[in-house]
Parts: structure tokens; C-alpha cells; sequence
């Protein structure tokens, strides 16, 4: 997080990567280099370090596996599988977003990694071509999360196995002692997503399109302070513009949130979800 994000007051707080609404659309943003910026800043959030590493190890991955990762953004995840299945084996990145493809191809660093620009309802890839498909924090952002569970489970072989990856946001928790604002602005970031309430549903998703064996894990990610003034940044941005908080408002509840960050005594984050099944 940049230091004039930290400092702008809510009232003019401008749209930065923490938007959630920007990630569908990432070449039309208007930084796309910021979300970027907050997706690897998102990866230093040891609780979310955690969880990616558990779904890592849900899918099982050897050398010579074929791997694709669906919503692959900047490529980082897609590296860690490469790494884990050579040698003999390969990862197929997809993305919708051209930026975000830009830069996965540019950190590839010779891994056994290709990237395809492809949409996670109709992905470019065909019938049962993988043994395992991968997608972290992509169901958060869709209109249909069912039609794209379904295309992970189309493009994985038989006896393959997938991974899901998402935050409910619902589950965003603040501890701060003005509730009444609290409450609405966490209502707020939940609504910014097409999906706010993903990651409970991923038992359900696998099931519908057919996956057996399903686990699934939840766990805590804290928030530093830091990130989380950047996550609340766009929300507290769009109920100013509305009407529904004044700047004043805004301004007093950051205050004691910055006083409890100085203090020590701040407890922010949210749960995410990792959900694993095989391909019958």
C-alpha cells in the first residue's frame, strides 16, 4: 500500500486496487496495475499463505500431473504448481484479463507454465485434458459460479481431482466500537462481489457438478492494518458518493481504527474456504 492511499481521507479516497468490483473487468480498470499490486500483497497475508498452501496439498500434485489454473491473474500460484510437477509435467494458466496475462507470461522464469487468455465459463481447453484444476479466488467475482464448477470438472480427467480456493466475505469481522458503522460497511465490501457469500458454497458447487470425496476447510485470515485500510478504501468510497455515510463519519471510524492498529489492539480478517473433490 502506497503512502498517499494511506493518508487520503474517505472523503476523496480514490478507487485503488482494493476494489473489488474492478477485478471482473481488470483490462478496463482504470489502474489495472494496482489490482495486480493487491493480489501480491494479498499473497503476504499469512493466514492466506496458509490456506493456499492447503490447497496445494488437497490436489495431490506429482511430478509429470498436467495442471490447469483457472483465473491463474498474475501467475504466481500457477508457478508454485510448475514447480511441483516436473519433471514430465506442466501448468496451463487461464485468464480473461490480457494485463494480468502480460504479467504472468513476464514472471514465468522458464517453469513448464503456458498462459491462454479464455473465459471461465468456456474455457479453451478440452474435454478431460488435465489431472487437476485449480481456482483461488475466482467464484467471488462470476455471475454463474455453478456453469464455471462445472467447466473445471469438464477439462479434469477422470479419477482427477480440483481445488477451490475463496473467501466468504460475509464472514469479514472488524473489531472496532462503533457497530452500527462497522456493520454497514462490511455489509457494503460483501455486496461489492458478485458472489459475497462464495466460499460457503463450495461443497455445494462441487456436488451439483458431480465431485465425490469432498473436503472442505475453513480458516481464519487476519488482516494487517495496512491491507485492510486499502480493502475498505473502494466501499467507503461508494457510501460517501451515495449518501449513505457522511465524510465526517468516515473519517471518525478510520480514526479509531488507526488508534487501535497503533495500540496493538486491532482484530480484522475473514474466513476463507478450501474445498476439495475427485473427478468420477
Amino acid at each position: 500500500m502506497t503512502e498517499h492511499m494511506m493518508s487520503e481521507r474517505p472523503g476523496s479516497v480514490a478507487v485503488h486496487g482494493g476494489d473489488s468490483a474492478a477485478f471482473p473487468d481488470v483490462d478496463h480498470a482504470l489502474e489495472p496495475h494496482a489490482l495486480i499490486d493487491f493480489m501480491d500483497t494479498a499473497r503476504t497475508l499469512p493466514g492466506l499463505r496458509i490456506a493456499k498452501s492447503l490447497a496445494l496439498r488437497a490436489l495431490g500434485l506429482r511430478p509429470g500431473h498436467h495442471v490447469a489454473d483457472i483465473g491463474c491473474g498474475p501467475g504466481e500460484d500457477a508457478r508454485e504448481m510448475a514447480r511441483r510437477v516436473v519433471p514430465g509435467g506442466s501448468v496451463t494458466g487461464v485468464d480473461v484479463s490480457e494485463v494480468m496475462l502480460d504479467e504472468a507470461r513476464r514472471r514465468a522464469g522458464g517453469l513448464p507454465v503456458t498462459f491462454r487468455t479464455g473465459n471461465a465459463v468456456d474455457l479453451p481447453l478440452g474435454d478431460a485434458v488435465v489431472d487437476r484444476c485449480r481456482a483461488d479466488t475466482l467464484l467471488q467475482h462470476v455471475p454463474d459460479p455453478a456453469r464455471v464448477v462445472a467447466e473445471l470438472v469438464r477439462v479434469t480427467r477422470p479419477g482427477g481431482r480440483i481445488a477451490l480456493l475463496e473467501f466468504d466475505q460475509a464472514t469479514l469481522a472488524i473489531d472496532h466500537p462503533d457497530r452500527p458503522t462497522t456493520r454497514l460497511i462490511q455489509d457494503e465490501v460483501t455486496q461489492a462481489f458478485a458472489q459475497g457469500w462464495a466460499g460457503r458454497g463450495l461443497r455445494r458447487l462441487l456436488a451439483a457438478a458431480g465431485a465425490a470425496d469432498i473436503t472442505v476447510d475453513a480458516l481464519w485470515v487476519d488482516s494487517d492494518h495496512p491491507f485492510l485500510r486499502r480493502l475498505l478504501a473502494p466501499s467507503l468510497h461508494r457510501l460517501i458518493a451515495r449518501g449513505d455515510m457522511s465524510a465526517s463519519t468516515a473519517d471518525r471510524w478510520q480514526q479509531e481504527l488507526d488508534q487501535a492498529a497503533a495500540a496493538g489492539r486491532l482484530t480484522a480478517g475473514a474466513v476463507v474456504f478450501v474445498a476439495a473433490g475427485n473427478v468420477r
